[in-house]
């Protein structure tokens, strides 16, 4: 579902998200909160894209995505790398470029490694 004019997270996606490896809305205006609660079903992702949104902030239920080997934050507008990636603990690949971070919390992220 990239490179549409998505405003907001789909929220009909809802009953797909149980079965989702990999989930791609990169490319939209998404700049409305991400809603945690569905977040929290995509149990199997081990892939988000949401580069070249609008986004400042990810919900806490990302923590709860342990599965998660890589997300995409990349072109968004986060000032900081957000805390709730922490508890993402098969994180592997973490893209943020091109946000508007001004410091980097290494040891915030010492327990990804």
């Amino acid at each position: 579902m990239s490179q549409n004019y998505l405003q907001e997270f789909p929220t009909n996606l809802e009953p797909l998200m149980e079965k989702l490896f990999e989930l791609n809305l990169s490319h939209n205006k998404i700049s409305k909160d991400l809603p945690g609660s569905i977040i929290a079903h995509g149990k199997h992702l081990q892939y988000i894209n949401l580069g070249n949104n609008q986004l400042t902030k990810i919900p806490a239920e990302i923590g709860l995505l342990g599965n998660l080997r890589e997300i995409c934050l990349s072109f968004n507008k986060f000032n900081s790398i957000p805390s709730e990636l922490q508890k993402c603990q098969k994180l592997e690949n973490l893209m943020l470029n091109d946000n508007q971070i001004t410091s980097i919390d290494v040891d915030g992220l010492r327990c990804l490694a």
